[in-house]
């Protein structure tokens, strides 16, 4: 529940309305991802990326959530869609709870990077995570995606492609403190 507050203050993304119309022809993008977890509550942090330079481009960031507002059950693929500016993007963080402290897990030494296209339902792909701190990157099933599609957001006729995607690392930020901090958090 403490993410769906946090969620409504900040502007996160969760799934896309079941009456909201995509055509590829409207040149916007979505981005799909499979999440499976043991969390309660999770929120990911999507930020545009530079990989040239490894750096956090802080504009527009997506906050994707899952908590019990969303019909969210443990351990089961849990698809998320949301609508993105075309880009690249890295996983930032995981953001979650455990009983009453919030966690911000930063992915800095390890995360998946992806490329964005207009036009597409953009498939990352499915990713796993627990409160044991570990990403994994779980693989792509486009036939679930297409089912969970056509009975969850049937006015959706963008094509699914697979978005490129490979593990990275980014740069840290600083705070205020001039000590490393996730970007975002300080």
């Amino acid at each position: 529940m403490a993410f769906a507050m946090v969620c409504m203050l900040a502007g996160c993304s969760s799934d896309i309305s079941k009456t909201a119309v995509y055509r590829p022809e409207d040149g916007k993008a979505l981005v799909a991802l499979g999440v499976r977890t043991n969390l309660t509550e999770y929120g990911l942090a999507l930020y545009r990326f530079d990989p040239a330079t490894k750096k956090l481009i802080k504009s527009d960031p997506i906050f994707i959530s899952a908590d019990s507002l969303y019909n969210f059950h443990p351990n089961d693929l849990a698809y998320r869609v949301s609508e993105i500016k075309p880009g690249e993007y890295v996983i930032m963080s995981i953001n979650f709870q455990i009983g009453p402290m919030n966690r911000i897990l930063c992915l800095n030494s390890g995360t998946l990077a992806f490329d964005v296209q207009p036009g597409a339902v953009n498939y990352i792909g499915d990713i796993s995570f627990d409160s044991d701190y570990r990403l994994s990157f779980a693989g792509r099933d486009e036939n679930a995606l297409r089912a969970y599609l056509s009975s969850n957001m049937p006015n959706v006729s963008l094509p699914i492609k697979s978005a490129p995607s490979r593990m990275t690392t980014y740069e840290l930020g600083k705070s205020l403190f001039g000590t490393p901090a996730c970007p975002g958090f300080y």
